[in-house]
């Protein structure tokens, strides 16, 4: 398994659209280069020995010649060897090899190329030195009366070409990526501000005044998703303001009826009704709070910790054990209102559900903030932990609300944290035993 991952491809490649783009515009560069380089020096490596072969037997012949006819025909000699091999002989007499006043610039795969063909076609002692600025190389052979030294261009046994091929593949690749980069970066950029666009999305921030720009794809993909987020902040605002117009005008209604019954005769139908209108009034408000809840509102920097500790203090009314684990700051961009909205529904749900012992644990994880609830009742069963997440659903299966609710707390609390970017989760408590229930939002909106 181990190996499989070493050798993922992921695991190698940029993981960025830039770094990508670029990757794959500099890969088949660098690629072709260091091919066609050593293709051509492949050729450059035969040609250079060949020249290296052709040269030794020159020299070779020249030194044959001159050991066979001697100072006399030196002169005919120096005529054959500038005519045929545009060599320059002479003949110093009475000295050593390696006095020669060429400074040497030794060319490790020339001269020993050179060297390794006059050791085939030489019996004499010799040596050899070139210099790249004078543009000369000489072979000294000793003979018994002297050295005889042969000098000639270095072209005649090197080839430069080596050198401008460099230039022009290295120099060629060189400017196309400094070409291509900046193009690669400017695409890679229109694909990252599309990005940054459906995370201002996510935040619930107006885009509609952003341009995109690059590719057509890209540009259309924008526009869609302008009009998406619109067609979607449209639909929520709706819902919002249906829920909000319906509590509203049931509000009238409602408070022309508890004072049409407060004159009743009949005092247990005046008790009763009053009991329904009262359950309506809170149904009312409890739309009104969804509502809200949907809505989106600006992010501040607050401080969850003392959020909390206050919220807690305003609802424990009653003789509950609610202990709270907490640092003495937490900084986070939460929207205040909802947040403690969510935050109050929690507990409002511990407290009514629990055997009167609550524990709270609020602590940084990272690049988030966890927030934990946890209760000593009968908890929620693992297969209805999706459902009462979701508007008006309720456990308890009767239509009496002052038992079972009206469905609405933590699809509240559901809601806020989806517009928190954030993530909530239900499950059993091992410390009380009840029901555990932990948030997960980011310390930034950004």
């Amino acid at each position: 398994m181990r190996i499989k991952k070493l050798f993922r491809s992921r695991n190698y490649f940029p993981t960025g659209v830039g770094g990508r783009l670029t990757f794959l515009v500099v890969a088949p560069i660098v690629l072709f280069t260091m091919l066609a380089s050593a293709a051509y020096y492949q050729s450059h490596k035969k040609d250079s020995a060949a020249r290296a072969a052709l040269f030794a037997s020159n020299i070779a012949t020249i030194s044959d010649l001159y050991t066979q006819f001697g100072d006399e025909h030196l002169d005919d000699l120096r005529t054959l060897a500038r005519d045929n091999f545009d060599i320059d002989v002479k003949f110093i007499p009475d000295v050593k090899i390696g006095t020669s006043e060429i400074p040497q610039q030794v060319r490790v795969l020339f001269l020993s190329s050179v060297r390794r063909q006059l050791n085939r076609r030489l019996d004499q002692p010799f040596s050899i030195v070139a210099n790249e600025r004078s543009n000369q190389v000489r072979v000294e052979i000793q003979h018994p009366s002297g050295v005889l030294s042969m000098q000639t261009t270095l072209r005649a046994v090197f080839s430069r070409t080596i050198y401008r091929f460099g230039y022009w593949i290295f120099g060629a690749a060189a400017v196309f990526l400094i070409i291509v980069i900046p193009l690669a970066k400017r695409q890679a950029r229109s694909i990252q501000n599309l990005t940054q666009a459906l995370k201002l999305v996510e935040q619930g921030k107006d885009i509609s005044g952003l341009e995109f720009t690059g590719p057509d794809q890209i540009r259309a993909a924008g526009r869609d998703l302008i009009a998406t987020f619109a067609a979607i902040q449209r639909n929520l605002n709706e819902r919002a303001q249906m829920l909000s117009s319906i509590s509203h005008d049931l509000r009238t209604p409602l408070t022309r009826m508890k004072l049409q019954l407060e004159f009743a005769e009949d005092k247990s139908m005046q008790l009763a009704l009053l009991t329904e209108v009262d359950e309506m009034e809170k149904l009312t408000d409890a739309y009104l709070t969804f509502a809200k809840s949907s809505a989106r509102g600006d992010f501040e920097g607050t401080d969850v910790a003392a959020l909390v500790k206050t919220t807690v203090r305003k609802m424990n009314k009653g003789n509950y054990d609610i202990t709270i684990k907490s640092p003495t700051k937490l900084m986070a961009d939460v929207m205040p209102d909802s947040m403690g909205r969510a935050i109050s529904n929690l507990i409002a749900n511990a407290i009514r559900y629990s055997e009167k012992k609550i524990q709270i644990t609020l602590k940084k994880a990272g690049g988030k903030f966890e927030f934990t609830i946890e209760d000593n009742g009968h908890g929620i069963p693992a297969e209805s932990r999706d459902d009462v997440l979701k508007p008006f659903s309720r456990l308890e299966r009767s239509r009496n609300h002052a038992t079972g609710g009206f469905g609405l707390g933590l699809a509240i609390v559901n809601e806020v944290v989806g517009n928190h970017r954030g993530k909530i989760s239900l499950g059993d408590s091992k410390t009380l035993g009840g029901l555990k229930v932990k948030l997960e939002l980011p310390l930034e909106q950004s």
